[in-house]
């Protein structure tokens, strides 16, 4: 397109916007024979636009929020709500105005739109920034001479403008704000189009002898690489993409649409008898090509399997990081070109795409992919066959959260003791992810077991053995690494004393000489797995550790060793709270069960404290194959019998308390069994 000032008196060296003679009419744009064989169709996108000197509608973009924005030689630019056909200039609403202005091309960069205003009533020219509304958010870059055609390279993130004046090609960067000449030495460049791959940029140069060429450069060198004319009064161009790609299309102020081979350099005219025809702008949402004519814009849509390229490209992806174990997760795609039924890819594999505008696409990324830290490669694949990316993301390692637990216990007597609990934010993660150390405040380090939670409870416990040779007050630090390289320290302290506690004076019973807490009755009666001769292993009592703030640790101790996959099995341990008049309530959950080969003792850990005034029910599982069993595989004998096979049963009162704090030591206590009475009913109460 070329420029006039307001007044009607050309610039020197500059032909009026309206300077040429140009059909009279309304946009009657209509296909030729060729372009119907060829199974090209036309229909309206909108009508109404003001028209000087027969120019109306110039600019066409597409919005991420579905709406189309107008730019038009009155100096209005327009927001259509919706980008269907058959509307009329009613149907939008005004944007900026740029009075005494005719405006040009729009261009859509990283999802914002951009606009090129010559200015043509003297001033300098400006690229400007529009709000999605089509309102003017900001200047971008002023003094630019009649800068007219303006399209997107996202790849570098820049702009092209073409500028009339100075027969050049400048790059603007929109953050920075600055212009660079790009190419130079043009007669009058007005529309542009970029190859897909982003390496030749074609250009209408309307001022060259022959009345108006194609011609086409190398981005990286600058040098010619294409021409192609005479085609008088070119105006915008397109690509062609799927099977019409090798094509060049261009619209012409007077009133053809043609088709230009970028092989052969053949012209082929498809439309034709239109009136002023200028810049195209493609349809992210169906790939038609949007051809403006007077007052008027068409929609022209390819036949099947053909389409107009856009230059897919890549620029952000939203959120810049997922982390490991997030579940089925939405990422936003951002660049342009994109089309309806582009395909966001990961690592080449197509996630479910929603097409959301010609700049941005969400993908949804299953579980499975983001499932373990990594990188992926994300990019974007076009119905027409174009690609973009690929872009590298980052699945970042879930991070962990530690909390280290008091230790006390009795120098000289060894024995394996809780030292850290955390979690990891990832759910899926399990023990086999971690690892841990002990640095145990006396000169020694050792490698601990990882053990997690369970009732259900997210979590793992860190489990340390170690042997203190003097008694003090010691200083521990727990290292916790995951797979994924993340490591996260916390400490605690241990306190040793000198010696043990006296022993129960009453083996068989609870502190103070109060019952064993072991009760005779099974909860659950089924078959005996496992039925010989032998005893299978008995519960001879259970001691409970820990009172008001300390954690609750149970200790039980059996009349010989267990096989240690059952005796560390949490499946094989219940713990419920007992009403006053009422049977067990909901489980206690336990955090870890831990046991010495060949010892009698198993450590129970529950995940919260037992509240020392409430009774509770223990039942230990001696009736299944994965039942608690000896060494040699005989069940637990649950109910003193003589025959393996049979849950234990124990009911936890405060009468089991011997102590604030577990013992470093196992030991077993005789066999004593000495059933609860149930508790008195309260007196009622006297009105």
């Amino acid at each position: 397109m070329s420029g006039r000032t307001r007044g009607g008196a050309a610039r020197p060296g500059v032909e009026g916007l309206e300077g040429r003679r140009l059909l009279a009419g309304s946009g009657g744009l209509t296909l030729t024979a060729a372009g119907k064989a060829a199974g090209f169709a036309l229909a309206t996108f909108a009508t109404g636009f003001p028209t000087t000197n027969n120019t109306g509608p110039l600019g066409v973009a597409f919005g991420d929020a579905g709406g189309v924005l107008v730019a038009g030689r009155d100096g209005q630019v327009r927001a259509f709500a919706g980008d269907t056909d058959g509307q009329t200039i009613a149907d939008a609403t005004a944007g900026a105005s740029f009075a005494g202005n005719s405006l040009a091309g729009l261009a859509v960069l990283g999802g914002n739109i951009y606009l090129a205003v010559p200015n043509l009533d003297g001033g300098p020219g400006e690229v400007v920034q529009l709000n999605a509304d089509g309102t003017l958010r900001r200047v971008v870059v002023a003094g630019l001479d009649t800068p007219t055609g303006l399209i997107a390279d996202a790849a570098t993130g820049t702009l092209l403008v073409s500028c009339l004046s100075t027969g050049t090609i400048d790059a603007v960067d929109p953050v920075a704000g600055t212009a660079t000449p790009l190419i130079t030495g043009l007669a009058r460049p007005d529309g542009l189009a970029l190859a897909p791959d982003g390496t030749t940029l074609y250009v209408a140069d309307e001022g060259t002898t022959d009345g108006g060429d194609v011609v086409g450069f190398d981005v990286a060198t600058k040098a010619q690489t294409f021409l192609a004319g005479p085609i008088p009064t070119l105006d915008g161009l397109a690509l062609g993409a799927g099977n019409l790609a090798g094509n060049l299309f261009v619209n012409t102020n007077d009133g053809r649409v043609v088709e230009v081979n970028l092989a052969t350099k053949a012209q082929t005219v498809i439309a034709s008898g239109g009136s002023r025809g200028d810049f195209v702008a493609v349809d992210p949402s169906d790939g038609a090509l949007m051809v403006t004519q007077s007052d008027r814009i068409l929609r022209l849509s390819a036949p099947a399997g053909g389409g107009f390229a856009t230059d897919p490209s890549l620029t952000a992806i939203a959120p810049a990081t997922l982390v490991e174990g997030s579940g089925d997760s939405s990422l936003t795609v951002i660049g342009g070109g994109f089309q309806n039924g582009s395909v966001v890819r990961w690592n080449g594999v197509a996630l479910p795409t929603q097409f959301v505008s010609a700049s941005r696409l969400i993908a949804t990324v299953p579980a499975a992919d983001i499932a373990e830290e990594g990188r992926a490669a994300i990019g974007v694949t076009n119905p027409d066959g174009t690609a973009a990316g690929p872009l590298a993301f980052t699945v970042a390692d879930a991070p962990l959260s530690a909390t280290g637990l008091a230790v006390v216990g009795v120098a000289g007597t060894p024995g394996a003791v809780p030292v850290a609990s955390f979690t990891d934010a990832n759910p899926r993660a399990t023990a086999a992810d971690f690892a841990a150390t002990v640095a145990w405040g006396d000169g020694t380090t050792t490698v601990a077991s990882i053990v997690p939670l369970g009732g259900n409870v997210p979590g793992f416990l860190v489990v340390g053995d170690h042997d203190y040779t003097a008694a003090g007050s010691y200083q521990l630090v727990v290292t916790i690494r995951d797979d994924g390289g993340a490591t996260i320290p916390t400490t605690t302290t241990a306190t040793i004393t000198a010696s043990a506690s006296p022993p129960n004076p009453n083996p068989g019973t609870g502190a103070g000489g109060n019952p064993s807490p072991v009760s005779p009755i099974d909860v659950v009666s089924p078959a005996p797995i496992v039925v010989g001769p032998a005893d299978g292993p008995r519960l001879l009592s259970v001691e409970r550790f820990g009172y008001h703030a300390r954690p609750t640790t149970l200790v039980l101790n059996f009349d010989s060793p267990l096989a240690p996959a059952t005796a560390t099995d949490l499946a094989n341990y219940h713990i419920q709270r007992l009403g006053r008049f009422v049977g067990p309530r909901a489980l206690v959950p336990i955090a870890a069960a831990t046991y010495t080969p060949g010892s009698t003792s198993v450590t129970l850990y529950p995940s919260r404290r037992l509240n020392v005034h409430w009774r509770y029910l223990l039942t230990l599982n001696g009736t299944t194959s994965a039942g608690l069993a000896g060494p040699t595989g005989l069940a637990l004998d649950g109910r003193s019998t003589g025959h393996p096979g049979g849950n234990a049963t124990a009911t936890i009162t405060f009468a089991n308390l011997v102590g604030f704090d577990p013992p470093r030591h196992t030991h077993a206590l005789a066999a004593k069994t000495v059933a609860h009475p149930t508790p008195p009913r309260p007196a009622p109460r006297r009105g």
